[in-house]
Protein backbone atom coordinates (compact mmCIF):
# COMPACT_ATOMS: atom_id res chain seq x y z
CA UNK A 1 0.00 0.00 0.00
CA UNK A 2 1.42 3.58 -0.77
CA UNK A 3 1.05 6.39 1.10
CA UNK A 4 0.31 9.38 -0.28
CA UNK A 5 1.35 13.43 1.00
CA UNK A 6 -1.50 14.89 2.13
CA UNK A 7 -0.07 18.41 1.39
CA UNK A 8 3.20 19.45 -0.64
CA UNK A 9 6.07 20.36 0.88
CA UNK A 10 8.09 23.54 -0.59
CA UNK A 11 11.43 24.79 0.71
CA UNK A 12 12.77 28.10 0.31
CA UNK A 13 16.16 29.79 0.72
CA UNK A 14 16.44 33.44 0.76
CA UNK A 15 20.01 35.36 0.34
CA UNK A 16 18.16 38.28 2.72
CA UNK A 17 15.80 39.69 4.46
CA UNK A 18 14.70 41.58 1.96
CA UNK A 19 14.11 38.29 -0.28
CA UNK A 20 12.57 36.67 2.66
CA UNK A 21 9.98 39.43 3.15
CA UNK A 22 8.85 39.08 -0.35
CA UNK A 23 8.79 35.14 0.14
CA UNK A 24 6.79 35.98 3.20
CA UNK A 25 4.53 38.36 1.03
CA UNK A 26 3.57 35.66 -1.76
CA UNK A 27 2.48 33.08 0.45
CA UNK A 28 0.62 35.45 2.34
CA UNK A 29 -1.30 36.15 -0.74
CA UNK A 30 -2.34 32.71 -1.84
CA UNK A 31 -5.88 31.04 -1.17
CA UNK A 32 -6.92 30.32 2.18
CA UNK A 33 -7.45 26.76 0.67
CA UNK A 34 -3.40 26.88 -0.60
CA UNK A 35 -1.80 28.12 2.12
CA UNK A 36 -3.62 24.73 4.41
CA UNK A 37 -2.58 22.43 1.46
CA UNK A 38 1.01 23.46 1.03
CA UNK A 39 3.82 23.99 3.11
CA UNK A 40 6.08 26.43 2.48
CA UNK A 41 9.44 26.66 4.88
CA UNK A 42 11.37 29.91 4.16
CA UNK A 43 14.81 30.23 5.77
CA UNK A 44 18.09 33.06 5.41
CA UNK A 45 21.17 31.65 5.52
CA UNK A 46 23.80 33.70 7.41
CA UNK A 47 26.26 32.78 4.83
CA UNK A 48 23.72 35.20 2.00
CA UNK A 49 26.05 34.47 -1.01
CA UNK A 50 24.61 32.05 -3.76
CA UNK A 51 26.53 29.19 -3.45
CA UNK A 52 26.66 28.82 -0.26
CA UNK A 53 22.78 29.25 -0.31
CA UNK A 54 22.66 26.50 -3.17
CA UNK A 55 24.91 24.30 -1.38
CA UNK A 56 22.38 24.54 1.58
CA UNK A 57 19.77 23.56 -0.26
CA UNK A 58 21.41 20.43 -1.26
CA UNK A 59 22.63 19.98 2.31
CA UNK A 60 18.28 20.21 3.36
CA UNK A 61 17.14 18.42 0.28
CA UNK A 62 19.24 15.19 1.59
CA UNK A 63 18.25 15.37 5.36
CA UNK A 64 14.67 15.63 4.05
CA UNK A 65 15.11 12.71 1.39
CA UNK A 66 16.98 10.67 4.30
CA UNK A 67 14.41 11.60 6.61
CA UNK A 68 11.56 10.03 4.31
CA UNK A 69 9.77 13.77 3.71
CA UNK A 70 11.36 14.60 0.77
CA UNK A 71 10.62 18.36 -0.77
CA UNK A 72 8.58 19.00 -3.55
CA UNK A 73 9.94 21.87 -4.69
CA UNK A 74 13.39 23.89 -3.37
CA UNK A 75 13.41 27.58 -4.53
CA UNK A 76 16.19 29.83 -3.88
CA UNK A 77 15.81 33.71 -3.85
CA UNK A 78 18.62 35.56 -4.99
CA UNK A 79 20.15 38.60 -6.78
CA UNK A 80 23.10 39.14 -8.73
CA UNK A 81 25.14 41.55 -5.97
CA UNK A 82 28.21 40.86 -8.72
CA UNK A 83 29.29 37.65 -6.48
CA UNK A 84 31.92 35.86 -7.74
CA UNK A 85 30.73 32.00 -7.29
CA UNK A 86 27.40 32.68 -9.29
CA UNK A 87 28.47 30.38 -11.71
CA UNK A 88 29.13 27.96 -9.06
CA UNK A 89 25.48 28.50 -7.94
CA UNK A 90 24.19 28.09 -10.99
CA UNK A 91 25.72 24.47 -11.91
CA UNK A 92 24.61 23.03 -8.15
CA UNK A 93 21.06 24.54 -9.18
CA UNK A 94 20.99 22.92 -12.89
CA UNK A 95 22.38 19.60 -11.62
CA UNK A 96 20.26 19.33 -8.46
CA UNK A 97 17.07 20.51 -10.56
CA UNK A 98 16.54 23.13 -8.18
CA UNK A 99 13.92 26.40 -8.90
CA UNK A 100 15.44 30.21 -8.66
CA UNK A 101 14.07 33.62 -8.14
CA UNK A 102 16.71 35.54 -9.73
CA UNK A 103 17.34 39.22 -9.99
CA UNK A 104 19.74 40.30 -12.14
CA UNK A 105 19.87 43.47 -10.35
CA UNK A 106 19.73 44.45 -6.74
CA UNK A 107 16.43 43.01 -5.91
CA UNK A 108 15.44 46.67 -3.93
CA UNK A 109 16.56 48.37 -7.36
CA UNK A 110 13.91 46.11 -8.80
CA UNK A 111 11.38 47.04 -6.14
CA UNK A 112 11.88 50.75 -7.07
CA UNK A 113 11.71 50.67 -10.33
CA UNK A 114 8.48 48.82 -9.81
CA UNK A 115 6.78 50.16 -6.90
Amino acid sequence: MRISKPNRRILILCEGVTEYLYAKSLQSELPRHLQRSISIEIDYNSRNDPKSLAEEALKRKRKARKDRNSYDSVWLFFDHDNWPQLEAAFRIVDSEGFCIAYSSMCIEHWFILHF
